[in-house]
Protein backbone atom coordinates (compact mmCIF):
# COMPACT_ATOMS: atom_id res chain seq x y z
CA UNK A 1 0.00 0.00 0.00
CA UNK A 2 1.14 3.96 -0.44
CA UNK A 3 0.91 5.71 2.86
CA UNK A 4 2.16 9.49 2.76
CA UNK A 5 2.89 11.21 6.15
CA UNK A 6 -0.25 13.09 5.64
CA UNK A 7 -2.42 9.77 5.75
CA UNK A 8 -0.26 8.33 8.31
CA UNK A 9 -1.01 11.57 10.53
CA UNK A 10 -4.98 11.58 9.45
CA UNK A 11 -4.57 7.45 10.85
CA UNK A 12 -3.21 8.43 13.85
CA UNK A 13 -5.94 11.07 14.33
CA UNK A 14 -8.77 8.99 13.71
CA UNK A 15 -9.27 6.07 11.53
CA UNK A 16 -12.54 6.67 10.28
CA UNK A 17 -11.10 10.15 8.80
CA UNK A 18 -8.59 8.31 7.14
CA UNK A 19 -11.27 5.81 5.93
CA UNK A 20 -13.14 8.67 4.40
CA UNK A 21 -10.30 10.00 3.24
CA UNK A 22 -8.03 7.74 1.68
CA UNK A 23 -10.06 4.77 1.20
CA UNK A 24 -13.52 5.35 0.73
CA UNK A 25 -12.62 8.61 -0.97
CA UNK A 26 -15.99 10.53 0.25
CA UNK A 27 -16.57 13.78 -0.98
CA UNK A 28 -17.18 16.20 1.83
CA UNK A 29 -20.74 17.85 2.45
CA UNK A 30 -18.97 20.88 1.95
CA UNK A 31 -16.12 21.71 -0.09
CA UNK A 32 -12.65 23.22 1.83
CA UNK A 33 -12.51 26.93 1.26
CA UNK A 34 -8.42 27.11 0.01
CA UNK A 35 -8.13 30.81 0.09
CA UNK A 36 -6.12 30.50 3.60
CA UNK A 37 -3.46 28.22 1.76
CA UNK A 38 -3.09 29.99 -1.71
CA UNK A 39 -0.21 32.47 0.20
CA UNK A 40 1.90 29.80 1.30
CA UNK A 41 1.40 27.81 -1.84
CA UNK A 42 2.39 31.26 -4.02
CA UNK A 43 5.48 31.98 -1.81
CA UNK A 44 6.34 28.31 -2.07
CA UNK A 45 5.78 27.60 -5.55
CA UNK A 46 7.70 30.95 -6.59
CA UNK A 47 10.96 29.52 -3.71
CA UNK A 48 10.79 26.36 -5.56
CA UNK A 49 11.49 27.33 -9.20
CA UNK A 50 13.94 29.57 -7.49
CA UNK A 51 16.04 26.30 -6.88
CA UNK A 52 15.18 24.34 -9.25
CA UNK A 53 16.02 26.50 -12.56
CA UNK A 54 19.20 27.65 -10.47
CA UNK A 55 17.93 31.46 -10.22
CA UNK A 56 20.12 32.27 -8.00
CA UNK A 57 23.16 32.34 -10.65
CA UNK A 58 21.32 35.00 -13.03
CA UNK A 59 20.81 38.93 -12.24
CA UNK A 60 18.09 40.53 -11.32
CA UNK A 61 16.59 37.36 -9.67
CA UNK A 62 14.04 40.16 -7.33
CA UNK A 63 12.63 40.76 -10.79
CA UNK A 64 12.65 37.26 -11.87
CA UNK A 65 10.32 35.91 -9.69
CA UNK A 66 8.60 39.41 -9.28
CA UNK A 67 7.96 38.57 -13.19
CA UNK A 68 6.28 35.53 -12.44
CA UNK A 69 3.46 36.40 -9.92
CA UNK A 70 0.68 36.40 -11.92
CA UNK A 71 1.44 33.37 -14.01
CA UNK A 72 1.90 31.53 -10.81
CA UNK A 73 -1.58 32.43 -9.48
CA UNK A 74 -3.32 31.28 -12.31
CA UNK A 75 -1.78 27.95 -12.21
CA UNK A 76 -2.50 27.46 -8.70
CA UNK A 77 -5.98 28.58 -8.48
CA UNK A 78 -6.78 25.97 -11.29
CA UNK A 79 -4.98 23.31 -9.06
CA UNK A 80 -7.05 24.36 -6.06
CA UNK A 81 -10.19 24.69 -7.15
CA UNK A 82 -9.75 20.63 -8.49
CA UNK A 83 -9.76 19.94 -4.36
CA UNK A 84 -12.50 22.70 -3.45
CA UNK A 85 -13.52 26.60 -3.41
CA UNK A 86 -11.05 29.41 -3.47
CA UNK A 87 -13.57 32.13 -2.11
CA UNK A 88 -12.79 35.43 -0.83
CA UNK A 89 -15.28 36.81 2.17
CA UNK A 90 -15.01 40.12 3.29
CA UNK A 91 -16.66 39.13 6.58
CA UNK A 92 -14.79 36.18 7.28
CA UNK A 93 -13.22 36.48 10.04
CA UNK A 94 -10.65 33.69 9.86
CA UNK A 95 -10.01 34.96 6.33
CA UNK A 96 -6.50 36.10 5.89
CA UNK A 97 -7.22 38.31 3.09
CA UNK A 98 -10.27 40.04 2.11
CA UNK A 99 -9.54 40.34 -1.93
CA UNK A 100 -7.18 38.65 -4.42
CA UNK A 101 -5.07 41.68 -4.88
CA UNK A 102 -4.02 41.75 -1.13
CA UNK A 103 -2.97 38.39 -0.88
CA UNK A 104 -0.52 39.00 -4.16
CA UNK A 105 0.58 41.61 -2.73
CA UNK A 106 1.24 40.13 0.57
CA UNK A 107 3.32 37.65 -1.80
CA UNK A 108 5.43 40.28 -3.90
CA UNK A 109 6.28 41.68 -0.38
CA UNK A 110 7.52 38.62 0.47
CA UNK A 111 10.22 37.98 -2.31
CA UNK A 112 13.03 39.99 -1.11
CA UNK A 113 12.60 39.19 2.23
CA UNK A 114 12.79 35.61 1.02
CA UNK A 115 15.75 36.60 -0.88
CA UNK A 116 17.56 37.72 2.29
CA UNK A 117 16.48 34.92 4.48
CA UNK A 118 18.55 32.04 2.05
CA UNK A 119 21.05 34.73 2.38
CA UNK A 120 21.43 34.94 6.04
CA UNK A 121 21.06 31.11 6.80
CA UNK A 122 23.09 30.84 3.53
CA UNK A 123 20.38 28.08 2.36
CA UNK A 124 22.38 27.04 -1.22
CA UNK A 125 24.09 24.76 -2.44
CA UNK A 126 24.83 23.43 -6.22
CA UNK A 127 23.00 20.40 -5.22
CA UNK A 128 20.11 22.16 -4.01
CA UNK A 129 16.75 20.70 -5.31
CA UNK A 130 13.01 21.60 -4.93
CA UNK A 131 10.25 19.21 -4.46
CA UNK A 132 11.98 16.31 -3.73
CA UNK A 133 10.56 12.83 -4.26
CA UNK A 134 11.45 10.49 -1.47
CA UNK A 135 8.93 7.64 -1.73
CA UNK A 136 10.81 4.41 -0.43
CA UNK A 137 9.42 0.79 -0.34
CA UNK A 138 9.77 0.06 3.81
CA UNK A 139 8.62 -3.28 4.75
CA UNK A 140 6.41 -4.14 1.55
CA UNK A 141 4.87 -0.90 1.97
CA UNK A 142 5.25 2.00 -0.47
CA UNK A 143 6.02 5.17 1.54
CA UNK A 144 5.72 8.92 0.04
CA UNK A 145 6.79 12.01 0.60
CA UNK A 146 7.90 15.32 -1.12
CA UNK A 147 10.28 17.18 0.71
CA UNK A 148 10.11 21.11 0.13
CA UNK A 149 14.04 21.74 -0.08
CA UNK A 150 17.32 19.27 0.17
CA UNK A 151 20.89 20.97 -0.27
CA UNK A 152 24.48 20.83 0.79
CA UNK A 153 24.66 24.45 2.14
CA UNK A 154 27.93 26.17 1.22
CA UNK A 155 30.44 27.64 3.35
CA UNK A 156 30.66 28.35 6.52
CA UNK A 157 27.96 25.03 7.11
CA UNK A 158 28.40 22.29 4.55
CA UNK A 159 25.63 20.51 6.14
CA UNK A 160 23.38 18.54 3.98
CA UNK A 161 19.51 19.51 5.22
CA UNK A 162 16.07 18.95 4.69
CA UNK A 163 14.11 22.00 4.64
CA UNK A 164 10.46 22.74 4.50
CA UNK A 165 8.95 26.46 3.68
CA UNK A 166 5.42 27.87 5.77
CA UNK A 167 4.08 30.66 5.42
CA UNK A 168 1.36 30.95 8.03
CA UNK A 169 1.33 33.97 9.80
CA UNK A 170 1.16 31.97 13.46
CA UNK A 171 4.66 30.65 13.50
CA UNK A 172 3.59 27.45 15.80
CA UNK A 173 0.23 26.83 13.58
CA UNK A 174 0.39 24.28 11.02
CA UNK A 175 4.26 23.26 12.21
CA UNK A 176 4.60 19.30 12.84
CA UNK A 177 8.49 18.39 13.27
CA UNK A 178 7.31 14.76 12.58
CA UNK A 179 6.79 15.77 9.40
CA UNK A 180 10.34 16.21 8.98
CA UNK A 181 11.43 13.59 10.63
CA UNK A 182 9.16 11.60 8.38
CA UNK A 183 11.33 13.18 5.37
CA UNK A 184 14.56 12.02 7.28
CA UNK A 185 13.64 8.35 7.85
CA UNK A 186 12.54 7.85 3.96
CA UNK A 187 15.85 9.96 3.03
CA UNK A 188 17.54 7.41 5.07
CA UNK A 189 16.21 4.77 3.58
CA UNK A 190 17.05 5.53 0.11
CA UNK A 191 20.77 6.72 1.43
CA UNK A 192 21.33 4.54 3.96
CA UNK A 193 22.57 8.05 5.69
CA UNK A 194 20.29 10.47 7.81
CA UNK A 195 20.33 14.15 6.87
CA UNK A 196 22.53 16.50 8.87
CA UNK A 197 19.93 18.76 9.61
CA UNK A 198 16.08 19.61 9.22
CA UNK A 199 14.35 23.17 9.50
CA UNK A 200 11.16 24.85 8.99
CA UNK A 201 11.68 28.29 6.94
CA UNK A 202 9.25 31.19 7.54
CA UNK A 203 8.79 33.24 4.95
CA UNK A 204 7.03 35.83 6.80
CA UNK A 205 9.51 36.17 9.38
CA UNK A 206 12.90 38.84 9.62
CA UNK A 207 15.74 36.70 8.09
CA UNK A 208 17.31 36.59 12.01
CA UNK A 209 13.99 34.78 13.34
CA UNK A 210 12.91 33.03 10.36
CA UNK A 211 14.11 29.40 10.85
CA UNK A 212 13.63 26.90 13.52
CA UNK A 213 16.19 23.52 13.36
CA UNK A 214 14.19 20.38 14.58
CA UNK A 215 16.58 18.07 16.32
CA UNK A 216 16.34 14.40 15.91
CA UNK A 217 18.37 10.88 16.91
CA UNK A 218 18.16 7.94 14.93
CA UNK A 219 16.10 6.05 18.06
CA UNK A 220 13.27 8.69 16.38
CA UNK A 221 13.63 7.49 13.17
CA UNK A 222 13.33 4.07 14.39
CA UNK A 223 10.39 4.53 16.45
CA UNK A 224 8.61 6.45 13.57
CA UNK A 225 9.66 3.65 11.00
CA UNK A 226 8.34 0.84 13.18
CA UNK A 227 4.80 2.37 14.29
CA UNK A 228 4.66 3.46 11.01
CA UNK A 229 4.72 -0.44 9.36
CA UNK A 230 2.28 -1.04 12.20
CA UNK A 231 -0.40 0.96 10.88
CA UNK A 232 0.44 0.15 7.43
CA UNK A 233 0.05 -3.57 8.20
CA UNK A 234 -3.35 -2.72 10.21
CA UNK A 235 -4.62 -0.83 6.88
CA UNK A 236 -3.96 -4.02 4.42
CA UNK A 237 -5.28 -6.16 6.55
CA UNK A 238 -8.89 -4.29 7.21
CA UNK A 239 -9.06 -4.04 3.23
CA UNK A 240 -8.44 -7.27 2.92
CA UNK A 241 -10.95 -8.18 5.13
CA UNK A 242 -13.53 -6.05 3.62
CA UNK A 243 -12.80 -8.15 0.20
CA UNK A 244 -13.50 -10.92 1.90
CA UNK A 245 -16.67 -10.66 4.01
CA UNK A 246 -20.64 -10.08 2.33
CA UNK A 247 -21.37 -6.33 1.79
CA UNK A 248 -24.06 -6.65 4.73
CA UNK A 249 -20.90 -6.88 6.89
CA UNK A 250 -18.66 -3.93 5.88
CA UNK A 251 -20.26 -1.69 8.61
CA UNK A 252 -19.21 -3.73 11.26
CA UNK A 253 -15.70 -4.58 9.96
CA UNK A 254 -15.61 -0.75 9.27
CA UNK A 255 -16.03 0.29 12.91
CA UNK A 256 -13.97 -2.43 14.31
CA UNK A 257 -10.80 -1.62 12.31
CA UNK A 258 -11.31 2.10 10.76
CA UNK A 259 -12.95 3.44 14.48
CA UNK A 260 -13.81 6.83 15.23
CA UNK A 261 -11.93 8.53 17.20
CA UNK A 262 -13.76 11.32 18.68
CA UNK A 263 -11.64 14.52 19.88
CA UNK A 264 -11.12 18.29 19.38
CA UNK A 265 -9.88 17.90 16.07
CA UNK A 266 -13.60 16.65 15.00
CA UNK A 267 -14.99 20.42 14.60
CA UNK A 268 -12.34 21.12 11.70
CA UNK A 269 -13.08 17.72 10.09
CA UNK A 270 -14.52 17.50 6.33
CA UNK A 271 -16.66 14.40 7.15
CA UNK A 272 -17.98 15.94 10.67
CA UNK A 273 -21.52 15.90 8.99
CA UNK A 274 -21.56 11.95 8.10
CA UNK A 275 -19.98 10.79 11.41
CA UNK A 276 -22.51 10.09 14.58
CA UNK A 277 -19.66 9.78 16.92
CA UNK A 278 -17.89 13.21 15.92
CA UNK A 279 -21.06 14.74 16.02
CA UNK A 280 -22.42 13.51 19.56
CA UNK A 281 -19.04 14.44 20.74
CA UNK A 282 -19.52 18.27 19.40
CA UNK A 283 -22.95 18.11 20.79
CA UNK A 284 -21.39 16.97 24.63
CA UNK A 285 -18.37 19.19 24.11
CA UNK A 286 -17.83 23.14 25.08
CA UNK A 287 -19.07 25.43 22.99
CA UNK A 288 -17.11 26.16 20.02
CA UNK A 289 -16.19 29.57 21.29
CA UNK A 290 -14.07 28.38 24.16
CA UNK A 291 -11.88 27.29 21.45
CA UNK A 292 -10.40 30.78 20.20
CA UNK A 293 -10.53 32.18 16.77
CA UNK A 294 -7.21 30.33 16.12
CA UNK A 295 -8.88 26.91 16.45
CA UNK A 296 -7.37 23.62 18.68
CA UNK A 297 -3.87 25.66 18.53
CA UNK A 298 -4.99 27.74 21.17
CA UNK A 299 -5.64 25.92 23.92
CA UNK A 300 -2.12 24.03 23.36
CA UNK A 301 -3.10 21.07 21.63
Amino acid sequence: MYLSYSGHKTYEICPKQYWHSYIDKTVPEKPDNKVNSLYGSMVGTLFEIFYADKLWMKKGVEELLLSMVDETWDRLVTNETRKGLVEFKDKDERANYKSKNDLLDDVRESIPRGIEIIRYHRLLGTDAEAEVKLDSWVGGHRLGGRADFIMTRIKPHGDRVILDGKGSKHRDTYVDPWQLKWYAMLYREKHIVAPDGLGFVYWRSKPEESMDWVAFTREDLDLLKEGVLVNATHIDKIKLLLDGVPKEDHPHVLREGFPAKPSQNCRFCSFLAVCREGQAYESASVPAALYGAGGVEDIGI
